[in-house]
C-alpha cells in the first residue's frame, strides 16, 4: 500500500554557550495512510536533534506538516 506524501517545516532553538543558535529544517516524509501525525512530529524532532548534535532540549519555534497534493 502506498504512503501518503507530506510536506514539513520544523524549527528549534536552544540554548549553547552564552548564547542562542536555532536550526530550521524542510522536507518530506513519506507515511501510511492514517499514521499518527504527533509520532511524525516527534520522530522528526528526534531527527533534528540528533544530526545537528543539539546538547539539551529545544524549543519548538515553528511545526508545519502538510499533505502533497
Amino acid at each position: 500500500m502506498a504512503g501518503t506524501l507530506y510536506h514539513y517545516v520544523l524549527s528549534v532553538q536552544w540554548q549553547q554557550g552564552n548564547g542562542l543558535r536555532s536550526i530550521t529544517n524542510s522536507g518530506h516524509v513519506d507515511r501510511a495512510p492514517g499514521g499518527d501525525r504527533f509520532k511524525v512530529f516527534q520522530d522528526l524532532l528526534q531527527h533534528v536533534v540528533r544530526v545537528n548534535a543539539i546538547p539539551t532540549t529545544p524549543v519548538v519555534l515553528f511545526y508545519s506538516l502538510e499533505k502533497e497534493d
